[in-house]
């Protein structure tokens, strides 16, 4: 089955489709193909020619290496003095950086500083710190509407990520 869908954008729209992003978890193709002068903050060509394995993707990489270490850390510790928690803050940062790369990166960038005008930041965001609990509904329910982060104004669409455990939500917030 395939879905045809034709829009003109102008040079100051930007075009946020959260059921292609769901549609690409379950195994979808799709094209993409928009005209205008290009914007080398929202795209600027072919980064990797490499299948994404997301959860499936080999133990390789630095986060996960750093993680299994910490954790072989903790193992030796809480053996030596078992009333040490089974969790460091440490490791649920690092947790919390897997999670930020696969799921809210590609909108508010692997630094966390967001897209000026489009995707507000997330790193030092008055916004997020104001209130735990709306953070937390923002993640599991998403978030439309304008906001304003940092004395910015920002009026885009972040769709819920649902995908996410509580554990996720819990390393991705700390």
């Amino acid at each position: 089955m395939a879905a045809a869908c034709r829009s003109r954008l102008l040079a100051s729209s930007y075009l946020i489709v959260p059921t292609i992003f769901r549609a690409f978890n379950k195994g979808a193709v799709a094209m993409l193909k928009v005209d205008g002068p290009d914007n080398r903050l929202v795209y600027s060509g072919k980064e990797v020619d490499a299948t994404y394995l997301g959860e499936q993707a080999p133990e390789g990489y630095a986060a996960a290496q750093k993680i299994v270490a910490l954790e072989k850390k903790v193992e030796e510790t809480i053996k030596q003095t078992p009333a040490i928690a089974t969790m460091t803050k440490e490791i649920q940062v690092e947790r919390g950086k897997r999670v930020f790369m696969q799921t809210c990166a590609v909108c508010h960038q692997e630094n966390g500083q967001g897209l000026p005008q489009v995707f507000p930041p997330l790193a030092s965001s008055d916004f997020l710190m104001a209130d735990k609990a709306r953070s937390i509904r923002i993640v599991l329910r998403g978030l439309s509407g304008p906001i304003t982060v940092n004395g910015t104004t920002y009026d885009s669409l972040m769709p819920p990520a649902v995908q996410l455990t509580n554990e996720q939500v819990a390393h991705v917030l700390t």
